[in-house]
Formats: structure tokens, C-alpha cells, sequence
């Protein structure tokens, strides 16, 4: 089809929004009145199933066909194609939080929440899809969809990552993008911990959502959006967590960068790929947040987040919502462009306590050196394993428990190409194997 017919279709598009204004069903015979590339385009759209009887469609049905020919025309402009499906994805995005990630109670526009089709959502139907807001993406098969599939009567939510992706793909047309969704509405950063069954359902989504497609077997980069029920920029309140973590003034930055590690480590993400997090409206852990921007590392970033508008004070709104997307779109793109790839490990060792393994409880200093001839040394991050238990030990707790504890150590030159960690702990008399990962600028660690 040439170009100038795209084009008049897409305007002609945008004056039948008008009809949308009436609660009743649009008549067919409106439709036809108006100019025939909306209606020859309509008879090719499945959503536009004419009704023999009454010769009617619904608005939803509508909403969704013309929000799909103003996504086609403008893909047509760009020169994009529409014969992509979820296995040309170039870029993988998981994204998860609290219930921000849901998006509940707000509004649907369907002249600024078009569907793009090089935007695509792994739906709770199992498959991949063009993402399109009516549907449901969330783990709980309900965001940001709303019913408004089986109840024209109802409005689907909004959502960051359906404008982050249509972002992405808007000011980089070569680029076709997969959006993966698991939420935990209310939860502190520890519902996110490895022993958690939370982390399961992730880690079990995001390879179920890979396995649906041939193009990738990894993602990009995960879009975090935390932090309200942690809250404080010392300590936390989230009420689930221990009396020590409460008071343990680096408690959410050890959480987080324990995190990004432990999500790095799954075969389905990695190094030298994007993690980054958004700003919750106002709170004082923004601060920690942020320190993603200043911690060394690459390919970790904070978008803003204070200033947007909300709904109640706690929840973005529509607006708000599309443009924090636009922001994590931006950010990542910016990410994929400046970011240095480095596929070079650094290198770790531990001086003290001496090979022979001897200890001097009830409290002892472990230190060691590391090294990265790439971009630096990021971090150093030590695990002590009870060997007769098999307990790990938790740092902040000063306690033993089941889930795998670390922790970062002191580092006497941050992103050097040489430096020296230590970290005390205080233990009993034991058996134990102490364990040190070093982490670079890229992500890669060892």
C-alpha cells in the first residue's frame, strides 16, 4: 500500500475518534459514511467483527481497531513493518516492583495509549501478544487489563512499561520490544529475596515468557519500580522485616545491590544489561534509589519520579504513569548507546584469614584483594556458609538462616582497577567457608 494512503487513513483515523463521545454502540452504517480506507481497513481487523443482526459494533471493539490503524499508519510513516511477531523482539524487558508495576485505578486514553505494534506483552493467555493495554499481563491475570476484554463496560488501567516500550521503539524503529510483567503489590525489597517464593514466580515467569519465542533467550534489562513499603532512607518499615534490619542504616542499599546481583546471576539476564529503577513519589528512600546512579556501575540508572503527579499521593496516575515510562524508555536507550561492554571478569582473592583457614572468634576482620582490567572494580561482596548447618549468615541479623546472605564489603578505592575489600563478622566456634564475588563496572563478576 503507497505511503499517502497510510497517511490519509491515519487522519481520517484521528477525526472518527469524535464518535466515541456516546455511550451506544456505533452504528455500522456511521462507519461506512466515513472515508472507505477506515472501513476496508476495519473488515481486515479482527477486533471489528460486524454483528449480521443489528449491523453494530461495539465502542470497545472500536477504540481497540482505531487505536491499532493510528499505530499503523504511524508505523507506516517510519517505516516499519507490520509482519513482526514476538520472535523479531530485539529487546527483552522484565519488570516487576510493587503496586506501582499494576497501575490500578487509572485512566485509559485511547487517543495517547495507542498500541504499537512493534510493542509486544507476554499475556496471561500464555503467548506473546501486541501489547494492548486491555489485555492482562500481571501474575495476578488482571493488570492492566480490568475486565475490559469480557466487559465492554469497563476500562482498562494504564501501565509505565506499555510507554516505556512504545519509547523504545518510537525513537528507535529498528527495534521491536518484549514486555514481561510480575508485581507484588504492598511487599518490601526482602519479598524479592532468592529463598523467597516470590523470586520463583519471577524467575518461573520470565523463562516461561523466553521459552514463548525463538529471538531471544535472555533479557535486556529488568525495569524495578520498590520502595514504598521500605520507605525510610535509614533502616526500613517494612513491618516483616527483623528488629536489626529496622535499624540497619544501609538496609535497603544492601538489599538492592544484593538483588541486582542475585537477578545477574540467573541464566536469563546477566552482565552488561540493563537494570534500572524508578523514583516512588516522595519518599524518603529515593535517596538510597538514586545511589544507582553514583555506584560505579554502567549499566545501573534511577529515572525521576518525585515530580510526577498521583492519584492519592502514593500512586502515579495516568499521566504520571506515561511519563515515567518515557522516562525508563529513555534512560535505557540512553544505556544501550553510552554503556561500555566489557566481557572481562575481575579477579578476586582472600588474603585473611590464612590459607590454613584458622580463625580467631568471637569476632574477625576478612579482607583480600581484587582486581579488573576492564572498566574496575565495582564491589566486593562476601557470604559466609555454616558448613555443618548449612546456614548462611546473615550480616545485618549477626544470625544464621536458610536464605543465601551476603553482604558489601569496604573497598579502600571504588571502581579502581586495583583494590583492597575487608568485612568483619562476628562467629562462634565453627566449621565455615567464606566466599567473596567481585562485580565490575559492566556487571561481570566473579
Amino acid at each position: 500500500m503507497p505511503t499517502y494512503v497510510r497517511i490519509r487513513a491515519a487522519l481520517h483515523i484521528e477525526s472518527s475518534l469524535s464518535l466515541l463521545t456516546s455511550d451506544s454502540p456505533l452504528e455500522y452504517s456511521r462507519l461506512i459514511a466515513q472515508p472507505t480506507h477506515i472501513t476496508a481497513l476495519l473488515s481486515l481487523l479482527p477486533n471489528a467483527t460486524v454483528e449480521p443482526a443489528s449491523r453494530t459494533l461495539s465502542k470497545h471493539a472500536v477504540v481497540r481497531s482505531l487505536s491499532w490503524l493510528m499505530s499503523f499508519a504511524l508505523c507506516a510513516v517510519s517505516g516499519a513493518t507490520l509482519s513482526q511477531t514476538a520472535d523479531d523482539i530485539t529487546d527483552m524487558l522484565l519488570i516487576t516492583g510493587q503496586s506501582n508495576v499494576q497501575g490500578s485505578q487509572t485512566i485509559y486514553d485511547p487517543g495517547l495509549d495507542t498500541v504499537d505494534p512493534r510493542v509486544f506483552a507476554f499475556t496471561s493467555n500464555g503467548i506473546w501478544e501486541v501489547a494492548d493495554l486491555h489485555q492482562a499481563w500481571d501474575v495476578n491475570d488482571w493488570h492492566p487489563g480490568n475486565g475490559a476484554l469480557t466487559d465492554s463496560s469497563r476500562q482498562p488501567y494504564n501501565h509505565f512499561a506499555f510507554h516505556a516500550a512504545r519509547t523504545i521503539v518510537q525513537q528507535d524503529p529498528s527495534r521491536v520490544v518484549g514486555i514481561v510483567v510480575a508485581s507484588a503489590p504492598g511487599e518490601g525489597i526482602q519479598h524479592w529475596d532468592t529463598c523467597s517464593p516470590f523470586f520463583d514466580v519471577v524467575s518461573s515467569k520470565a523463562q516461561t515468557a523466553l521459552a514463548g519465542q525463538t529471538g531471544k533467550n535472555y533479557f535486556d534489562g529488568i525495569l524495578w519500580h520498590q520502595g514504598e513499603t521500605d520507605w525510610q532512607t535509614s533502616g526500613t518499615s517494612d513491618v516483616d522485616a527483623s528488629a536489626a534490619e529496622k535499624s540497619y542504616e544501609e538496609y535497603y542499599p544492601e538489599k538492592l545491590t544484593q538483588l541486582i546481583q542475585n537477578l545477574r546471576d540467573q541464566t536469563w539476564f546477566g552482565d552488561n544489561r540493563a537494570f534500572i529503577c524508578g523514583e516512588t513519589s516522595q519518599a524518603p528512600v529515593n535517596a538510597r534509589l538514586n545511589e544507582l546512579n553514583t555506584d560505579q556501575s554502567d549499566w545501573t540508572a534511577c529515572v525521576a519520579g518525585s515530580d510526577l503527579s498521583t492519584r492519592d499521593g502514593t500512586h502515579f496516575d495516568a499521566p504520571g504513569l506515561r511519563e515515567l515510562g518515557k522516562r525508563y524508555g529513555e534512560a535505557y536507550l540512553q544505556m544501550q548507546n553510552t554503556a561500555a561492554y566489557d566481557v572481562i571478569k575481575p579477579d578476586v582473592a582472600i588474603t585473611s584469614p590464612p590459607i590454613d583457614g584458622t580463625n580467631q572468634p568471637p569476632y574477625a576482620i576478612y579482607s583480600g584483594t581484587a582486581s579488573d582490567s576492564g572498566g574496575g572494580v565495582a564491589m566486593v561482596r562476601a557470604a559466609i556458609l555454616d558448613n555443618n548447618s548449612g546456614k548462611f549468615y546473615n550480616f545485618i541479623d549477626e544470625d544464621f538462616g536458610d536464605c543465601f546472605s551476603s553482604i558489601r564489603t569496604e573497598l579502600s578505592q571504588a571502581g579502581a582497577s586495583s583494590t583492597q575489600w575487608s568485612v568483619g563478622a562476628t562467629l562462634p566456634n565453627g566449621d565455615y567457608t567464606i566466599s567473596v564475588q567481585a562485580v565490575d563496572t559492566a556487571g561481570n563478576s566473579k
